[in-house]
């Protein structure tokens, strides 16, 4: 069974050792990102399971632009991403554009046990949808 992918997003070079190191304890393959301006295109290379991506880089709006730009290219718009920050004022500002675009949203510091189960849970399959009791389904007809 292959270990799925996930890449962290972060501008902090320890952060980012530790969660490669705690991601692959887990074990999940991990890898690490430090440049918000080429992150976009290391997704698009490294074709992660997963992205782990704190929305305040290097540069002002970046990480949004960056979840954006994820979101808007067909390349990169299956691949599941967690909101991880600790800057809660920036999370605010755009708080209303995360829950409905389905991003959860982990604050730091987190619970170490608690990225890893929202991981798992980012991590399943699609389920397709069962109909519920007293649905009606109709067949098309060409």
């Amino acid at each position: 069974m292959d270990r799925a992918h996930i890449l962290v997003v972060d501008r902090d070079p320890i952060f980012l050792s530790l969660m490669a190191e705690l991601l692959q304890e887990e074990g999940f393959h991990a890898s690490t990102w430090e440049d918000g301006a080429s992150a976009h295109r290391a997704i698009v290379v490294r074709r992660p399971s997963l992205v782990i991506l704190d929305i305040h880089l290097d540069q002002p709006g970046l990480g949004v632009r960056l979840l954006q730009s994820l979101t808007q290219d067909p390349r990169t718009q299956a691949i599941p991403v967690i909101i991880c920050s600790a800057d809660g004022a920036l999370l605010a500002r755009h708080a209303e554009c995360f829950p409905t675009e389905g991003y959860p949203i982990i604050t730091k510091p987190f619970d170490l046990d608690e990225l890893i189960s929202l991981a798992r849970l980012q991590l399943q399959p699609m389920q397709p949808m069962q109909p519920m009791p007293g649905d009606v389904l109709q067949a098309r007809t060409a």
